[in-house]
């Protein structure tokens, strides 16, 4: 799978090295001066299941080509429209986006540029954070993604990604069936129910529990809601039309 991950900070340079050890051709489109400490130094990861160092091929806007199966979004979420117009020159007529970012808002923006029929959804939980060095530390053994299509022209995209995704550490999700029933004054608040194809628990149902920030089995919703804490911006909206999505790190 031929992926380009936008930037190679604290979230996107995590995942782009896990996909590289998975086998996957990966490109970073990243700005002049993450370029030449990549070229330096290569992608350094430091982690508690396990440590990546590596050389990586890196782009510039102007270099960019229509030829990516799927473009990984990491950026801030104020970043996202310097972000769209850097990445709109990678996405072809086969290329799917899978945004890991904060806010249900973040979905309609891209939805408007690119077609729902493009993005998929997905949540990222996770504590990283870039150092000066440019190394990329994971801070604890807890990562978990989540991924699935928000349409079905993405069917085939998601599943080709978490085949992909699903070898590297960590647990890895595939939506099957998510419901929703959004609400509250303003504060994203859902109730709801998810069925994840896991490898060890296929068929399964999974809901995020805000108390721990981990994945429970179980056959009822939990009730979730935009939290801040800890030094980490936890997230867990679900998308108007039925998928969870966000990221949480200490980028």
């Amino acid at each position: 799978m031929k992926i380009l991950v936008l930037g190679a900070g604290a979230l996107g340079g995590y995942y782009g090295a896990r996909l590289l050890e998975a086998g996957a051709e990966v490109t970073f489109l990243v700005r002049q001066h993450r370029a030449a400490q990549l070229q330096e130094g290569g992608l350094v990861v430091q982690s508690p299941l396990g440590n990546v160092a590596r050389p990586v091929h890196t782009v510039a806007r102007e270099q960019v080509t229509p030829d990516y199966d799927l473009v990984l979004l990491t950026c801030k979420t104020y970043d996202l429209d310097h972000a769209i117009t850097a990445m709109a020159p990678a996405v072809g007529e086969r290329t799917g986006i899978l945004p890991l970012l904060n806010g249900v808002a973040t979905y309609d923006i891209l939805d408007q540029h690119f077609g729902t029929g493009r993005v998929l959804g997905g949540v990222a939980y996770i504590a990283t954070m870039l150092a000066p060095s440019g190394h990329i530390r994971h801070l604890s053994p807890g990562d978990t993604l989540l991924i699935g299509p928000r349409a079905e022209a993405t069917k085939a995209l998601a599943a080709s990604f978490y085949e992909v995704v699903s070898h590297t550490p960590g647990t890895r999700l595939l939506s099957g069936e998510v419901g929703h029933d959004c609400g509250g004054s303003g504060d994203d608040v859902c109730d709801a129910r998810a069925h994840w194809h896991h490898p060890h628990d296929a068929g399964r149902t999974w809901a995020h529990d805000p108390s721990d920030g981990r994945m429970r089995r179980g056959s009822q919703a939990v009730r979730t809601r935009t939290q801040a804490g800890g030094g980490a911006h936890h997230a867990w909206h679900l998308a108007r039309r039925g998928l969870p999505m966000g990221r949480v790190d200490d980028a």
